[in-house]
């Protein structure tokens, strides 16, 4: 090899760069690039870092507003939720401080039902969530770093709709919303209420790139003949929202290069019927 000085940008590592990094099965090779000579240290920690997190905060139809923090440890292959964060907290472009409590396995949330200050707020000032981790055991290194990550909620009023149902069961379909520029998030339940279609599902600590790959951009997705496989009743929940991914400069070094933060607004229910 003539030299092995690289040059990496981080406008150039952005959290789409990053999927496409990991379906072309470069991701892994990144530590490497970096070598001794060169590179940035904040994208050697993001690189090196297991601690991944995404946080979601949402405006439902009803005007309710939720945020959702996941926190998971990946290391060597292994996935491990992580339930030894502290002092999770959401501080809302208001400034005021929103507390984020353990629910379940790896998940610290709050809703504005229970705290009135979490209140959706559009353009301008930044929403920022952060936390600490000491768990050297799951953290590693990263244990004791900077643990934040910022973002901007969209103005715009959603609009979405199917611009083509499934006729019948195992009949594909397709959805359209704007702005087209902000990322979809889509989930489909059946009559019972599970969750059949999901193209962002935080309730498994699977972190292997499928998340951010699976994430609907560009104001139009097709769906797949096994979304609605079935006949019967079925829910479906969108919302269409901003999101900071892997390098962006939104998200401190101490994150690894899979986590993120989105903030968006979601539309009311849609139900649809499907025949056999």
């Amino acid at each position: 090899m003539a030299s092995t000085q690289t040059t990496l940008r981080l406008p150039v590592l952005s959290g789409r760069r990053v999927r496409q990094l990991v379906g072309m099965g470069l991701f892994a090779a990144l530590p490497a690039m970096m070598g001794a000579e060169g590179g940035c240290t904040l994208l050697q920690g993001t690189l090196e870092s297991p601690v991944q997190a995404i946080t979601i905060v949402r405006e439902h139809a009803d005007g309710a507003v939720d945020v959702d923090l996941m926190v998971v440890s990946v290391n060597e292959g292994e996935q491990q939720w992580i339930d030894t964060v502290q002092n999770a907290e959401l501080r809302t472009p208001d400034g005021e401080i929103v507390p984020l409590t353990q629910e379940e396995d790896g998940h610290y949330r709050a809703h504005s039902d229970d705290v009135p200050a979490l209140v959706y707020a559009p353009g301008g000032v930044n929403y920022r969530v952060t936390f600490d981790l000491e768990d050297e055991e799951l953290a590693g290194d990263a244990a004791g770093e900077d643990f934040i990550a910022v973002v901007s909620a969209p103005d715009a009023e959603i609009e979405f709709e199917f611009t083509k149902t499934p006729d019948f069961a195992g009949d594909t379909s397709t959805i359209e919303w704007s702005p087209r520029t902000l990322d979809g998030l889509l989930e489909v339940r059946n009559a019972d209420g599970e969750l059949v279609f999901s193209t962002f599902n935080l309730r498994t600590p699977e972190f292997d790139g499928s998340k951010w790959a699976s994430l609907i951009h560009g104001g139009r997705q097709d769906l797949p003949v096994d979304v609605f496989a079935d006949a019967g009743t079925y829910t479906i929940s969108f919302c269409a929202v901003q999101s900071q991914e892997g390098f962006d400069e939104e998200l401190s070094s101490g994150l690894g290069a899979l986590s993120g933060f989105l903030a968006g607004r979601c539309v009311e229910d849609v139900v649809l019927e499907v025949i056999e």
